[in-house]
């Protein structure tokens, strides 16, 4: 993320807090005002950071994170509005960091043809305008995004695919918790040979905990041999999936 964007963002979900501690109308009625809120839309492909984003903000701001996922407010309009309506209120009055992970539903573009989306929609962009809170929301298609929610955003942050460099900071990063029996040239070499595979960080993160379940299996120590099979295995079955995803 660039780093005056990440600051930008830092003050404005800071201060967002500190408005809601001093603020009477954030203990007694969390939704009253309109438009009070900071919204922030993370969007980019999966395992780029926009997760790890929300986590490290809450973290550093030292607010409760709460995590939601698409599922748990459900696609019922009825029932969406009771449990989003709650969550929202909730969220205010503990002055949390609240982050809505995969949102596409609720923010792509409406249509004639879909009339429960088009509700579900409608319900999440009026108590939206009404929340005062923080809120991340993620999603992988922005080019889909509703007109109607860009008005209501405060920040957009955006995560492209991630570049070899990149990858060499998440391998180091991962492998560095990963207690792996080489010597440190060793892991360094295999950070730069892991790293051409294109590959995100959950990807990654998959690719190790393979080679340790694989390792423990056999009874051996983490050796980088069982993280360059583990890696090339799944690397190999993501490019066949992608060959025949493209080909259907």
């Amino acid at each position: 993320m660039d780093p005056n964007l990440k600051e930008i963002t830092e003050h404005l979900m800071a201060q967002q807090l500190r408005n809601l501690e001093r603020s009477e109308l954030g203990r007694l009625d969390p939704i009253a005002n309109k438009g009070d809120g900071c919204i922030i839309i993370c969007y980019g492909p999966p395992g780029t950071g926009k997760t790890l984003t929300a986590e490290a903000l809450a973290e550093k701001l030292q607010a409760p994170l709460w995590s939601l996922s698409v599922s748990e407010l459900g696609t019922d309009p009825y029932k969406l509005e009771l449990k989003l309506v709650s969550v929202l209120e909730i969220a205010a009055l503990w002055k949390t960091v609240l982050l809505l992970d995969e949102a596409d539903v609720y923010l792509e573009k409406r249509s004639t043809s879909d009339l429960q989306r088009n509700a579900m929609c409608g319900i999440f962009l009026r108590n939206l305008e009404y929340y005062r809170g923080v809120l991340l929301l993620t999603t992988n298609r922005i080019p889909s995004f509703d007109d109607a929610f860009r008005s209501r955003i405060s920040v957009f942050l955006r995560y492209p695919p991630l570049t070899v460099d990149q990858r060499e900071k998440i391998w180091t990063n991962l492998l560095g918790r990963a207690e792996v029996k080489e010597d440190i040239g060793a892991i360094r070499q295999l950070v730069k040979d892991m790293a051409v595979h294109d590959l995100n960080g959950r990807e990654i993160r998959n690719a190790i905990r393979n080679a340790q379940t694989w390792s423990q299996a056999i009874n051996e120590p983490l050796r980088c041999k069982h993280i360059v099979n583990a890696t090339e295995v799944l690397a190999f079955a993501l490019d066949t999936l992608t060959e025949t995803e493209s080909q259907s």
